[in-house]
């Protein structure tokens, strides 16, 4: 027993003195190329969505090239990155897919350990010098076997992990995993009260905001549009995120923003599932959203409706 002690205790010491120098390799890193090489993993879904619209707003000209991981099964994204290959400087390869919705975590093993193998492969060939991901497991394997290839081989690739918006009092596991064990070098998170709790993360505000002080009409009809589309499409009933196309009529900037997610205010715990029903809700002036609410325990109606703004990841993939 004594001499696995031991050997617990030399592996606690080596691993803390190799992160100490990957950290101080990083501080002293300075690019020699003009370009950054960058790998985005998809997770799906929303993640996807969220993921893509951070890599939209990059510079082409500084971030390149860029390439992309994708879960096996994970059809969606492959046809979303399709498009962007007609730059020569995008590509993207699969893995493993570690976790399929659902899925006891009790099973993850074996996958993950696959994946973590096909990524060793991946960051190998492509040697980022920045890694960009927003869960779910899918990027686990991938930020393990770049940790481990910049730990062990003196390469220089920053992990940056973007948590997702549906997350806004903890972590997801990815997460905390990647947080914990200090793999990842920047946490970044999309809620205040994220960055109150965990003081390594940094806040950066929602990916979803409508740049509402520029241009608010546009932005204003759009949203009439797609409520209008949710109407039908869900027989007169609507999503509990922004309420009937009247609610917005007379809204100004800031209330929008409110409903869009800006700083949204707590609730205690005993309120949360006190919510009024939507007849009373329309009538409210100054109602301050809850950190998370789950519709579908109060409106069978929108059984299907998920929210941005909760934080509960009852679909099963955000782990």
């Amino acid at each position: 027993m004594s001499f696995f002690i031991c050997a617990f205790i030399c592996f606690c010491v080596c691993f803390s003195l190799l992160l100490i120098v990957r950290y101080r390799r990083h501080l002293r890193h300075r690019r020699t190329n003009s370009t950054v090489s960058t790998c985005v993993v998809l997770g799906s879904g929303g993640h996807t969505m969220e993921i893509l619209r951070l890599v939209q707003s990059f510079d082409n000209s500084k971030y390149n090239p860029i390439h992309f991981i994708i879960a096996d099964t994970d059809s969606n994204s492959v046809e979303k990155v399709k498009p962007m290959l007609k730059d020569g400087n995008v590509s993207f390869s699969t893995i493993r897919r570690c976790r399929e919705v659902k899925q006891s975590i009790s099973n993850v093993f074996l996958p993950t350990l696959v994946a973590t193998g096909q990524s060793l492969v991946q960051i190998w060939r492509t040697n980022p010098e920045l890694l960009l991901c927003n869960g779910p497991g899918t990027c686990l394997p991938v930020c393990f076997a770049a940790f481990f290839v910049d730990l062990l081989f003196g390469r220089t690739c920053r992990i940056i992990y973007v948590e997702s918006v549906c997350r806004v009092t903890r972590l997801s596991l990815t997460c905390k995993i990647l947080y914990y064990f200090y793999i990842a070098d920047y946490v970044l998170v999309q809620w205040p009260e994220l960055a109150a709790v965990y003081p390594r993360t940094l806040y950066i505000g929602s990916l979803f905001a409508f740049a509402l002080a520029e241009n608010y009409e546009e932005n204003y009809e759009r949203l009439k549009v797609e409520l209008e589309r949710q109407r039908q499409a869900n027989g007169n009933t609507f999503s509990w995120k922004f309420g009937r196309n009247a609610y917005f009529k007379n809204k100004s900037i800031g209330e929008i923003k409110k409903l869009l997610g800006y700083r949204m205010l707590p609730l205690p715990a005993k309120e949360r599932n006190e919510m009024p029903m939507p007849e009373d809700l329309l009538n409210l002036e100054n109602f301050n959203y809850p950190v998370e609410f789950d519709s579908r325990k109060h409106w069978p109606q929108c059984e299907k409706v998920i929210s941005f703004i909760k934080d509960q990841a009852n679909c099963g993939s955000c782990w």
